[in-house]
């Protein structure tokens, strides 16, 4: 009775093993290093990397990376409690202010998008990698953000990515 307990716990054993051998996760490409880029609207964001920074606040674990163009548009994603590893973040909480944000340069003048102001959150961050000996961070994000006041355009935030630098602040 033992032996065929045995065999029986073997086989079942042997099929999950062959179940499970053929299921691998493809590893995501790594982003190059020293690169930024995001799509605002369906047109790429010219990220000025020389003038983007990366900073973790020690204190209270927040990032803030933050992409700047030569045309004076940016976008910044600003990530709370922070837990420097690998991790992805999906913001629900309409009134959360982790996620991205944006501020378009145009005509001189400067219109600000707020995650915050949409009716509706679709907000997402992933930090892919974090190394603190090299301080070096990298993921990828993307997001609806709105206009406040009487700009009431929401604007896409697609595609972006990041592998830069960071700067630890307190």
């Amino acid at each position: 009775m033992k032996k065929h307990f045995l065999l029986i716990c073997n086989l079942t054993a042997a099929l999950f093993l062959a179940q499970c051998s053929g299921k691998k996760d493809a590893p995501s490409p790594a982003i190059p290093a020293n690169t930024a880029s995001v799509v605002v609207d369906g047109q790429n964001l010219a990220a000025n990397v020389s003038a983007s920074t990366v900073t973790l606040n020690t204190r209270n674990n927040e990032v803030l990376v933050t992409l700047n163009s030569s045309g004076g548009s940016r976008v910044v994603i600003r990530l709370l409690e922070f837990k420097k590893a690998p991790a992805r973040f999906v913001i629900t909480d309409a009134n959360s202010p982790s996620g991205p944000y944006y501020t378009e340069a145009a005509n001189g003048r400067f219109l600000y998008f707020d995650p915050r102001a949409c009716s509706s959150n679709n907000r997402t961050v992933e930090i892919s990698a974090f190394n603190a000996s090299q301080h070096t961070i990298s993921g990828t994000f993307s997001g609806t953000v709105c206009g406040t006041g009487s700009n009431t355009r929401a604007v896409q935030l697609t595609n972006g990515q990041f592998n830069l630098p960071y700067a630890e602040v307190q």
